[in-house]
C-alpha cells in the first residue's frame, strides 16, 4: 500500500504510513484521509498522481477539451485510477483526471437549471396537494368570495354586531394558541426532558457512514469564523464529512467573505441560481441532490453542535425501525436570561419546546418530508426527538440591534 503513494514527493514516509492506519481504522482511500485533514491538497494530489500515470491533468481556469472523459482522480484509489486511464487508452477515449471541485465548476448550465427546477416544482408536482403552489380550489374560492360577501352585507346592515363578531372570530385562534402552550408546558413539567447530555456512543469509525452537514446562508457573512469553527469541532471522520455552505449566487457579500474564509477541506461552497423564491426551502432542495452522504443534518448559521451530535443521531436512529426518517434536536438557547427581551422571549417559546436541529436518513425528499412531517406521518414514516443534545444558539438580546441573532455560545 505504501508504494501506491509513493509518487506524493515531499511527504515522508512516516507521514504517509499513519495514513494508511488511519484510513484503514475510516475504511476509506489513504489519499482521502490526507485530503480530508488538509495534509495534501486535492489540486497537487492530482497533479502528482497524473504526472505518475502520464495523464492529462485539468486543473482552475484550464478548459477541457470537448468529448473529453473527465476523471475524478480523488474517488478511487492510484490502482483503480490506473486501470481506468488504461482502459480509456485501449478505447482510444480522450480522458482527463481532476478534482470534484473542477467537475462541479464545469457543470453545464442545463444541469443545474434541471435541478433547480426540481428544487422549486419537484412537490408540487409530485405531491400538488402538499404544496402552497398550487392554485386555489374551487371550494376554497366559494368559501373566501362568501365569506366576504356576508361580512360587507352584515357591516351594511349591523355595523355595532358586526365588529363584536369580527373580534370574537379573531380572538378563537389565540384562544387555541393559548390551550396549546398550556398543554405542551403540563406536558413538559410532567415528563421532563433530560438535562445531560447522554455518553458518547461506542461505534468505531470504520462502521460510519458519508455525513452531509447543510447550513444554507444568506447574507450572513459575520457569523462565518465562528460557523467554520464549530463546524471544525464536529467528532467525525473528516474524510466521511460532507459539510456544505448553501450561498444565493446573489448574496455577493457572502460569497465573497466564505471564499476568502480558509474553509476545512470537508467543507464546500454550492451555489443557488438567483431565482425567486429566495427561501431555505428552495436552497436546501437544491443542495441536498449534490450531498454525498446517506445521513443528513441541516443547521442554521448560529448553530453550535455539540461536538458528538452526529454520533448521537446515528445512535438513534440504530435503536429505531426502519420507518424513521428524521431525529429532531432541541434548540439550547445560551442567553435566555441577558435581558428582559430574551426572558420574554423564551417565556413565550419555551426551551423544552424548541425543536431546531433536524437530522434525516434516506433520500432527496428528504427535505421536503421534515417541511410536510403529518403527511409523512400517514403514510408510515416517523420523526423522532433526541432532546439529549442540543444545539447552542442565542435570541436578541437587544431591541435596537434586532440583526444580532448569531451571538453565538463558546
Amino acid at each position: 500500500m505504501l508504494e501506491d503513494y509513493s509518487f506524493l514527493v515531499g511527504h515522508d514516509a512516516d507521514t504517509l504510513a499513519l495514513a494508511i492506519t488511519t484510513s484503514a481504522t475510516w475504511h476509506v482511500q489513504p489519499h482521502q484521509m490526507l485530503i480530508a485533514t488538509g495534509i495534501v491538497m486535492p489540486d497537487a494530489y492530482v497533479a502528482e498522481l497524473g504526472s505518475r500515470l502520464n495523464a492529462t491533468v485539468l486543473g482552475e481556469h484550464i478548459a477541457a477539451p470537448a468529448a473529453t472523459a473527465l476523471v475524478d482522480a480523488t474517488a478511487f484509489s492510484p490502482a483503480q485510477v490506473a486501470r481506468l486511464a488504461a482502459d480509456y487508452r485501449r478505447r482510444g477515449q480522450d480522458f482527463a483526471l481532476t478534482t470534484p471541485a473542477y467537475i462541479a465548476a464545469t457543470e453545464s448550465s442545463t444541469a443545474r437549471e434541471i435541478r433547480l427546477n426540481a428544487a422549486i416544482k419537484g412537490l408540487v408536482r409530485r405531491n400538488p396537494e402538499l404544496s402552497a403552489t398550487g392554485p386555489v380550489w374551487l371550494w376554497q374560492s366559494v368559501i373566501i368570495v362568501s365569506g366576504i360577501g356576508i361580512f360587507i352585507g352584515a357591516a351594511l346592515i349591523a355595523p355595532a354586531a358586526t365588529r363584536a363578531a369580527l373580534m370574537a372570530c379573531i380572538a378563537v385562534p389565540f384562544f387555541f394558541i393559548v390551550v396549546f402552550r398550556l398543554a405542551a408546558v403540563c406536558l413538559v413539567l410532567a415528563h421532563p426532558l433530560p438535562r445531560e447530555p447522554k455518553p458518547k456512543p461506542a461505534r468505531r469509525d470504520g462502521d460510519l457512514p458519508v455525513y452531509s452537514v447543510l447550513v444554507p446562508l444568506f447574507r450572513e457573512a459575520a457569523v462565518l469564523p465562528d460557523l467554520v469553527r464549530a463546524l471544525s469541532a464536529i467528532d467525525y471522520p473528516a474524510a466521511k464529512l460532507d459539510c456544505m455552505l448553501v450561498l444565493e449566487a446573489s448574496d455577493v457579500e457572502t460569497i465573497a467573505a466564505a471564499t476568502a474564509t480558509m474553509l476545512p477541506p470537508f467543507v464546500r461552497i454550492v451555489l443557488v441560481p438567483d431565482s425567486e423564491p429566495r427561501t431555505k426551502p428552495k436552497a436546501l432542495n437544491y443542495a441536498i441532490r449534490l450531498a454525498r452522504g446517506s445521513f443528513v443534518v441541516v443547521y442554521d448559521a448560529e448553530d453550535v453542535p455539540h461536538p458528538d451530535q452526529l454520533r448521537a443521531a446515528l445512535d438513534v436512529f440504530k435503536m429505531c425501525d426502519s420507518r424513521v426518517v428524521c431525529v429532531q434536536a432541541r434548540l439550547a438557547i445560551h442567553n435566555a436570561k441577558s435581558s428582559w427581551l430574551t426572558r420574554g422571549i423564551m417565556a413565550h417559546s419555551p426551551q423544552e419546546l424548541n425543536p431546531s436541529i433536524a437530522h434525516i436518513h434516506g433520500h432527496e425528499r428528504a427535505i421536503e418530508q421534515v417541511r410536510n412531517g403529518s403527511a409523512e406521518e400517514e403514510a408510515g414514516r416517523r420523526f423522532v426527538g433526541h432532546p439529549a443534545y442540543g444545539a447552542p444558539a442565542s435570541v436578541p438580546p437587544e431591541l435596537s440591534d434586532p440583526s444580532r441573532r448569531h451571538d453565538q455560545a463558546a
